[in-house]
C-alpha cells in the first residue's frame, strides 16, 4: 500500500479515506467478501449520516468558469466534498469495488449513471433505498 502521511481523522465509525486500500481496511469493511462486502461499501457511501449526500456535482473548473468538470476522483470526493451525484457515486463505487478485488463496470439510463458488481457467479446492481431513521 503507497499511502503518503497526512494526519486526519478516523475512528470506529469514520473510515481511513486517505487511499482507497486504507478504506478498505477500515473496521466496516476489512475481512469481509463478496454481498457482505459490497453491502458493507454501499450503505457507507449511500448513508446520508456518514457517506455522500446525494447533491449537485461537485465542479472543478480548472480556472475555466464556464466549463463544469465533474470531480470523480473517489478520495476527492470523500475528503473534500461530502456530496456526489449519481455520475460520481457510479465512478466512486467501481473504483471502490475494483481497489476491493471486484470486477465493476459502469452503465447508463437516459439521465442516469449506474454501476454494477460481479460476485457470487453474475452480476448485481445495488439499488438499496436507505432509511437511515435506523442509525439516530
Amino acid at each position: 500500500m503507497d499511502c503518503a502521511f497526512s494526519p486526519r481523522g478516523v475512528g470506529r465509525f469514520r473510515p481511513d479515506f486517505h487511499c482507497l486500500e486504507a478504506m478498505l481496511n477500515s473496521p466496516q469493511f476489512a475481512g469481509k467478501q463478496g454481498e457482505e462486502l459490497v453491502l458493507a461499501i454501499y450503505n457507507h457511501m449511500t448513508s446520508q449520516v456518514d457517506g455522500t449526500y446525494h447533491f449537485w456535482p461537485s465542479a472543478e473548473n480548472e480556472g475555466q468558469p464556464r466549463i463544469r468538470r465533474s470531480c470523480t476522483d473517489p478520495i476527492k470526493i470523500l475528503n473534500a466534498y461530502g456530496w456526489a451525484i449519481c455520475g460520481q457515486m457510479s465512478h466512486m463505487l467501481q473504483a471502490i469495488w475494483i481497489t476491493a478485488g471486484l470486477k465493476a463496470r459502469l452503465y447508463g439510463l437516459p439521465g442516469h449513471a449506474l454501476c454494477e458488481v460481479f460476485y457470487d457467479g453474475r452480476w448485481h446492481h445495488v439499488g438499496i433505498v436507505r432509511n437511515d431513521t435506523a442509525n439516530e
